[in-house]
């Protein structure tokens, strides 16, 4: 019982921290897997950035007469498509941010892997989606290759907390601030993946058990700890790393 009381905890703590500080001011609630971020989505690609601009504020009279400028401009940002996982493929997207500070940035030549929403011909997405650089995409195109293949596949995902001592000498648990790897082993098979910055990882497996733990520079820095992957089914882990900076 106490074991299971430890790893809820862990799983709220996670969540709380998972997010960078830099997107603070857009409140997610934690990164979803590839298997969720996809039942979200009506549209879903990997391009490049053609062009990415923000129309010039407009003008509008107000009820006094004065005339008023509105704020920035959502940004609009034109894909060269190279594959579609979902929805009607097209050569080029148009994606138009909601004007939030959820709204993802995008520059011209960065190639992303798109998880987007479509509604009344509008399409966008946000910080809350798995929409991310290609670079950072690995393990989302795993999986929808995975699909398109027709693979038995499940997913591990959650996020790596790092155990620090305070000045008081208490022990604490916080997010990272920079990349680690996950890593999964089965009869002599590695499998791994690196975290995003802030502590979020997924790593799309095959069916079956695993050890899973966390290194830091090719070393071990955090317990093994064994899970069952079962086909089509995703698999929440908290997982904890201890060094020294």
């Amino acid at each position: 019982m106490a074991l299971r009381i430890v790893r809820c905890f862990l799983t709220i703590v996670a969540a709380v921290l998972a997010w960078p500080s830099t997107a603070h001011a857009c409140s997610c609630g934690g990164t979803p897997s590839s298997a969720a971020a996809i039942r979200g989505a009506d549209l879903i690609f990997v391009g490049t950035v053609a062009r990415a601009e923000r129309p010039s504020p407009h003008s509008q009279k107000n009820a006094d007469g004065s005339i008023g400028v509105g704020g920035p401009a959502p940004l609009v940002a034109t894909f060269d498509v190279a594959h579609t996982y979902l929805g009607a493929p097209a050569r080029q997207v148009v994606v138009v941010g909601n004007g939030t500070d959820c709204d993802q940035s995008f520059e011209p030549g960065e190639g992303w892997l798109v998880y987007a929403r479509v509604h009344d011909g509008r399409i966008t997405t946000t910080k809350c989606t798995r929409t991310r650089l290609r670079e950072r995409a690995s393990s989302d195109l795993a999986y929808l290759e995975g699909l398109e293949q027709k693979r038995e596949q499940g997913i591990l995902y959650g996020n790596v907390l790092r155990r620090m001592v305070r000045a008081d000498g208490q022990p604490a648990l916080q997010g990272l601030f920079q990349s680690l790897q996950v890593v999964a082993a089965s009869d002599g098979r590695r499998t791994e993946v690196t975290t995003d910055p802030w502590g979020p990882y997924q790593l799309v497996l095959p069916p079956g058990d695993y050890d899973v733990w966390v290194e830091r520079s090719g070393r071990p820095v955090g317990p093994k700890q064994s899970v069952h992957i079962a086909a089509s089914v995703d698999r929440q882990l908290a997982l904890i790393a201890e060094y020294e900076d």
